[in-house]
């Protein structure tokens, strides 16, 4: 046989569609540099599961976790709450911009991103800021950390949740068993466990207290929720009486944070002025290479063919910053380096 003809409509239909669902598929083949001036980027390491699944190319084989980590050089008590909710703001948006970088599929209905987290949420404690985003994708990455804190105190929120309904309907097991509204994946959950990640005092002890609260965007911008499990539009906020969520966990004793609502008005910053201005800006990972390590990003300077740059570097990788339009990543590689562009 010469060749073989493709003239059957249906054959050619078929080709199409293998063809344009490869054209669209997510594009894990590196990681992107964050473009906002918030650094709000994917977590990589997290959504390619250390690497190991960056050429499946299904939004939905994935972990979608957008965040950053601000370290500014006085405390950040002196940044007001307006400000913060103009900080989280950015952030989410910064989010919408950055996941475009990786091909996602989009939402033929809405036109968005299908993998886009919904929300992004902010903590403020000592000199420190962590921006974090609700999990879109596989399966809740809390379920394979139960011994972290934040699975802990979930697990302390189930009981009781489980023991209020049980007083009140002691044969309603079904309800009395319920977990988190969310799954796990609200994002108060993804920054308490970046927090726990790098410290290890109670997020309860933290002194000031540590604010928090969560956005979301709206066809007329964004508005700050309050952690689900909570009746909507209720205001003063009321909790739910069929399902639970973060409403206990931001107010659960070994978290306990002032959880701001939409009251707070916005109010403009600069990063170089508030708190001192920035001292670094980087990312806590959540699924570092060495799952038993704690990962903290060291800032130090190192020579690049006999240049002094700066650089920082966790227990994954070395990260050479040369200008805002090009890093390099040194990485341990069959003993020399493995250097790709970022």
């Amino acid at each position: 046989m010469a060749g073989l003809a493709f003239s059957h409509p249906l054959i050619l239909l078929f080709l199409l569609l293998a063809f344009s669902q490869f054209l669209d598929a997510v594009d894990f083949s590196r990681p992107r540099q964050p473009r906002g001036d918030l650094k709000v980027r994917l977590d990589y390491a997290l959504a390619t599961n250390g690497g190991r699944t960056k050429n499946v190319r299904n939004d939905g084989a994935h972990k979608w976790v957008f965040s950053s980590y601000l370290v500014f050089n006085e405390p950040v008590s002196s940044i007001t709450s307006g400000q913060l909710r103009q900080i989280v703001s950015d952030a989410i948006d910064e989010m919408a911009e950055d996941i475009m970088q990786y091909r996602p599929r989009e939402d033929s209905r809405t036109g968005r991103p299908q993998r886009l987290p919904g929300v992004m949420t902010i903590m403020a404690f000592d000199n420190e800021i962590i921006l974090a985003s609700s999990q879109k994708g596989s399966a809740a990455f809390l379920n394979s950390h139960p011994d972290s804190p934040v699975s802990e105190t979930l697990d302390l929120c189930q009981t009781i949740w489980r023991d209020k309904v049980l007083a009140q309907d002691p044969e309603d097991e079904e309800k009395a068993g319920q977990d988190h509204l969310n799954e796990r994946k609200c994002g108060e959950v993804s920054t308490f466990f970046q927090y726990y990640q790098i410290h290890d005092k109670k997020i309860a002890d933290l002194d000031p207290q540590a604010r928090a609260t969560t956005v979301i965007r709206t066809g007329k911008g964004h508005k700050i929720i309050p952690g689900c499990g909570t009746v909507k539009n209720s205001n003063p906020p009321k909790d739910r009486d069929d399902a639970w969520g973060c409403n206990l966990l931001v107010r659960h004793a070994n978290i306990n944070v002032d959880y701001f609502l939409d009251d707070v008005e916005p109010e403009p910053y600069k990063l170089d002025q508030i708190a001192g201005g920035i001292k670094k800006i980087g990312q806590i990972q959540m699924q570092p290479c060495d799952a038993n390590k704690k990962i903290k990003e060291t800032w130090i300077m190192v020579f690049l063919d006999s240049v002094l740059l700066p650089a920082y570097v966790n227990d994954c990788d070395l990260i050479i910053v040369v200008d805002d339009s090009f890093w390099q990543r040194h990485q341990a590689h069959n003993g020399g380096l493995d250097v790709t562009d970022l």
